[in-house]
C-alpha cells in the first residue's frame, strides 16, 4: 500500500531552504514555486502509476444518438473534459444494474468497424487523438461517466496543497535544490545523488496496487481465442 501525504508549497519551499541554505533575495519565493510546478510534473506519471486511485476523478458526458465522437482532452477548442490526462475506465448508465451502470469494454482498434452490438450495455469504447469513440456509432441516447486521471496540478500559491505518494515529495524537494545550487554555482554532487537515489526508489514502486488481474495478456487472436477472449500469460 502506498503512504500519502498532503504537503503546503511553503512547507516545502522551508525544506528546500533548510537544505541547502537557499535564501532570499538569490532564490525568490515566486522561483521556488516555479521550480516545484516544473518538479511534481516531472515525476506526476510515476506518482500515478503507483496509486491511481488516489488521482481518479469522474466526468458524465451526454451521448447522443447518431454521434459516437466526442473531444475531451488534448485538442485545442471546445474539451468535454479541461484537464484530462488518461482514461482509467468508462461506465454507460443503466436503470438495469444493480449499481446503476455498466462497465464498456475497451474496443480493439482492428474491431472499430466489426462490433454488432446495437445496445447501450454492449458498445465499446475507445480513446484516439483526444477523443471518446464509441462502437458502433450510437442509436441510442444517455449517459456515460468517465474515471480519468487528471492533468498535474499546480501550486498557483504558497498555501497550495498537493496529494505525493510514498517518496516524491523528498524528491520533489532534493530535485527542486539541485537547480539552487545550479543557479548559485554551488556543488551538487551530494544532491543530485540523493535525488536519484530517491527516483529509483520512487519507479521501482510504481506497480499497480490492485493485483486482482494477470500481469500481462497474451494476443487473443494469436492464441486461436474468439473476439473478446484473453489469455493470461504465464510464461514468466
Amino acid at each position: 500500500m502506498a503512504t500519502t501525504s498532503t504537503e503546503t508549497a511553503a512547507n516545502l519551499i522551508l525544506l528546500i531552504r533548510d537544505l541547502g541554505e537557499f535564501r532570499a533575495p538569490q532564490i525568490s519565493d515566486a522561483m521556488l514555486l516555479r521550480w516545484l510546478n516544473l518538479s511534481i510534473a516531472r515525476f506526476y506519471e510515476a506518482m500515478v502509476d503507483r496509486d491511481e486511485s488516489r488521482y481518479t476523478s469522474t466526468m458524465d458526458i451526454a451521448i447522443t444518438s447518431g454521434t459516437g465522437s466526442y473531444t475531451i482532452g488534448y485538442q485545442s477548442g471546445e474539451q468535454l473534459i479541461q484537464d484530462f490526462f488518461r482514461l482509467v475506465g468508462c461506465d454507460v448508465l443503466d436503470a438495469d444494474s444493480q449499481s446503476g451502470y455498466t462497465t464498456l469494454d475497451r474496443a480493439d482498434f482492428r474491431d472499430r468497424n466489426v462490433w454488432s452490438f446495437t445496445s447501450k450495455q454492449g458498445a465499446r469504447f475507445e480513446i484516439r487523438n483526444g477523443t471518446l469513440q464509441i462502437y458502433p456509432t450510437p442509436t441510442w441516447s444517455g449517459t456515460v461517466r468517465l474515471h480519468y486521471v487528471p492533468t498535474c496540478p499546480r501550486f498557483a500559491t504558497t498555501s497550495s496543497t498537493f496529494d505525493f505518494v510514498d517518496y516524491a515529495q523528498d524528491l520533489v524537494v532534493f530535485d527542486v535544490a539541485v537547480k539552487c545550487a545550479i543557479r548559485l554555482e554551488l556543488d551538487t554532487a551530494d544532491l543530485v545523488r540523493e535525488r536519484d537515489r530517491l527516483d529509483a526508489m520512487l519507479h521501482g514502486k510504481t506497480m499497480r496496487i490492485d493485483h486482482t488481474g494477470p500481469k500481462t495478456v497474451r494476443d487473443a487472436y494469436a492464441l486461436g481465442g474468439r473476439r473478446g477472449d484473453f489469455a493470461e500469460d504465464v510464461s514468466g
